[in-house]
């Protein structure tokens, strides 16, 4: 079907209907992967957010899982609270746009606590993913935050680690750790 603009001015607005079973709650018309046709879809699809709900430990000096077990929503389940990890579903790579926090309980003064983003199990290169954030006294949460846009192909994997310098083994705060994503619509893969 294609659709022409009317020779003359209208004497009243046109509308474009689409039938009742094409498209369902919340998707738009976009470009098809085949050109010169449109379709429609869910251009910031998957997205997920989830957070922290149970202490874990972190051990210093090391990069260990940042673990963000409570799903707020996940509209793909390619978030796994099991693992904390993010897979990017079938069909849908492309840019997204990637945030998330950390907080290490109680650590000493001068110490710091780092968020580094993995991808496929390696932290992500070029560098720019790693934050630090500096404890101004002894026995305090110190937080690092993360937010960045990365390229990402289908099946590949997604999870924030946590590190600190302080002495020994730390907790995780609750409910300050999060970690959310969705695909940017509109961005040419």
């Amino acid at each position: 079907m294609s659709i022409a603009a009317p020779a003359t001015n209208p004497a009243s607005d046109l509308s474009l209907k689409l039938p009742a079973t094409i498209g369902a709650a919340g998707e738009v018309v976009q470009n098809s992967t085949t050109a010169g046709t449109l379709e429609m879809g869910s251009p910031f699809r998957p997205a997920f957010s989830a957070y922290c709900s149970a202490t874990y430990d972190i051990a210093a000096d090391t990069y260990v899982s940042a673990l963000n077990q409570t799903e707020v929503f996940d509209t793909d389940n390619a978030y796994n609270t099991s693992t904390s990890i993010f897979t990017v579903p079938a069909n849908m790579g492309g840019a997204y746009q990637v945030n998330g926090g950390v907080s290490v309980d109680d650590i000493n003064d001068g110490t710091y606590c780092a968020i580094a983003l993995y991808v496929d199990g390696a932290a992500h290169d070029p560098g720019g993913y790693f934050q630090l954030s500096y404890s101004p006294t002894a026995d305090r949460v110190v937080t690092a935050n993360l937010s960045t846009c990365i390229k990402l192909t289908a099946g590949q994997t997604v999870q924030l680690k946590v590190r600190h310098n302080s002495t020994g083994t730390q907790a995780s705060e609750n409910y300050c750790n999060y970690f959310s994503m969705f695909r940017l619509g509109g961005v040419a893969t």
